[in-house]
C-alpha cells in the first residue's frame, strides 16, 4: 500500500489538476477519488467520483460508474492496466 506521505503529495497534486480543469476533467476527478478513498476519506471519494461520472462521455460512463460502485461498497476497484 502506498505510504501516508506519499499519498499527501498525490493529493496535493491531483487536487491542483481538478481545480486546474475547474472540476471538468473526469480522469482527474477518477484518480483524485482513489487517492481520497486510499486515504480512507470516502464520503469524499464518493463525492468526487459522482462528479466524474456526471462529466464523463459516453465512453467511460460505464467504467467510472462500477468503480463508483465499488466505493459504495468499501472495495477498491482494480487498474486495468492499458
Amino acid at each position: 500500500a502506498p505510504q501516508p506521505d506519499t499519498l499527501t503529495v498525490a493529493e496535493k497534486i491531483s487536487r491542483r489538476s481538478v481545480d486546474l480543469q475547474a472540476h471538468g476533467d473526469p480522469a482527474s476527478l477518477d484518480t483524485l477519488a482513489r487517492i481520497c478513498f486510499l486515504q480512507g476519506k470516502k464520503d469524499e471519494a464518493l463525492r468526487l467520483q459522482e462528479e466524474a461520472v456526471n462529466v464523463g462521455g459516453d465512453a467511460m460512463k460505464a467504467e467510472l460508474e462500477k468503480t463508483l460502485a465499488d466505493y459504495r461498497a468499501g472495495k477498491l476497484p482494480e487498474i486495468k492496466e492499458e
